[in-house]
């Protein structure tokens, strides 16, 4: 059968936008992790609000924010200088999916960075779950799955780097 990933989604360029045609499930997919990214931040945000000792930072969302702190070079940056941002990318790739329908129009570089950007958060999240549960973790109530479902979330990030990431790159975008 191969791999279900392969060719899921198909990138076509209109002067500086770009048009993604997703396969029904990995557009799905995609959604699922966005939203659950979205709601680790939100629920992360609620406890700064409320105040009080916070709780562990999911790793998930430890890993995305660490990445976030290296990437922009703002290593001493607190917990919510970069959640804050990282809770709202979120949100402005659900308003990029369509609810319904496996086509995305990104509209400019900016809807491009953003794209890609969460898809790397993803990526990262991901790979920290992974990590958790290697080391003997429970994540999300959940021990550490078999060989053949941890392959699965290995084939999602390479999808997520494949598909989406990479194609959205500036030097992929120039070419």
């Amino acid at each position: 059968m191969g791999d279900p990933f392969t060719g899921a989604v198909s990138w076509d360029s209109h002067g500086e936008d770009r048009i993604g045609v997703f396969h029904p499930v990995c557009i799905a997919l995609l959604r699922v992790h966005v939203r659950g990214l979205r709601d680790i931040a939100a629920s992360r945000l609620e406890e700064h609000v409320v105040g009080g000792e916070l709780g562990p930072l999911d790793r998930r969302l430890d890993s995305v924010l660490w990445m976030r702190r290296l990437g922009e070079n703002v290593l001493a940056a607190s917990e919510l200088e970069v959640l804050v941002p990282a809770a709202n990318r979120f949100d402005a790739v659900m308003d990029l999916l369509p609810d319904t329908g496996g086509v995305v129009v990104l509209k400019g570089w900016r809807d491009r960075f953003l794209m890609g950007t969460v898809a790397l958060d993803i990526k990262v999240a991901i790979e920290a779950w992974l990590r958790a549960w290697w080391s003997g973790e429970l994540v999300d109530g959940a021990g550490c799955p078999d060989e053949p479902t941890q392959q699965v979330w290995r084939g999602q990030c390479e999808w997520l780097r494949e598909q989406i990431i990479e194609p959205l790159r500036p030097e992929a975008a120039a070419a």
